[in-house]
C-alpha cells in the first residue's frame, strides 16, 4: 500500500476523462484508514463523484450508473442525506433477469448490503463473514416504497445505536 496518493496524477487522469480504477472497494472497513479511502474522498468532494461500480475485479469511480441503480440509490442518499456515506454497486446485471447489489456505510457505524433480484428487494447489516436481515413491510416487489423501505431501516438501525452517539453528531430527531 502507498504511503500517499499524487494528487497532480489524480488530477490529470480526471481532467483526461480517464477511468479511475481502485483494486479494492475503498468503503470497506479494512481500507478505513487508508490511502484508497483518501483518494475516493478525494474524488468525491473535488470532482463530484458519487458511487463506486465493480467490474471484474476492478472498482470504477462514477458519477452515475445504471438508470435502475441510480433511481434506488439516489432515494436512499436523499432520505439519508449526510447520515450515508458512498454507495458501491456490484454484481451488476440484465442477463438472465434483472439484478444487483449495493452497500453503504449509514451513521457511521453499519454497513449496509442492499440487494435487488427480479424485482425483490431486501437489506441486511453486513458484519464481515455474517449478516442479519433488516425486516420490513414493504412488498417484496414494491419498488413504489423505497421511501418507507428507507424509513423502516433507519428505525431499525437506530435502535442499534446509542442516542448519545446521534445527538453528537446531529441526528437524533
Amino acid at each position: 500500500m502507498f504511503e500517499q496518493f499524487n494528487i497532480p496524477a489524480l488530477e490529470r487522469a480526471v481532467k483526461d476523462g480517464k477511468t479511475i480504477r481502485f483494486s479494492h472497494d475503498p468503503m470497506l472497513d479494512a481500507y478505513k484508514d487508508s490511502y484508497l479511502r483518501k483518494e475516493w474522498n478525494y474524488l468525491k468532494s473535488e470532482h463530484n463523484y458519487k458511487r463506486l461500480k465493480q467490474e471484474g475485479d476492478v472498482w470504477i469511480a462514477v458519477k452515475k450508473s445504471d438508470q435502475l441503480v441510480d433511481e434506488i440509490a439516489n432515494e436512499f442518499e436523499t432520505y439519508f442525506g449526510d447520515k450515508i456515506d458512498t454507495i458501491s454497486i456490484y454484481n451488476v446485471t440484465d442477463t438472465p433477469y434483472p439484478m444487483f447489489n449495493f452497500r453503504f456505510e449509514l451513521y457511521n457505524s453499519f454497513i449496509i448490503e442492499f440487494s435487488y433480484n427480479r424485482g425483490a428487494i431486501g437489506c441486511g447489516i453486513n458484519f464481515g463473514n455474517y449478516g442479519v436481515d433488516v425486516k420490513n413491510s414493504i412488498g417484496w416487489y414494491d419498488l413504489k416504497n423505497i421511501g418507507q423501505f428507507c424509513k423502516e431501516l433507519d428505525e431499525d438501525i437506530r435502535l442499534r445505536i446509542p442516542d448519545k452517539f446521534l445527538q453528537r453528531k446531529g441526528w437524533l430527531e
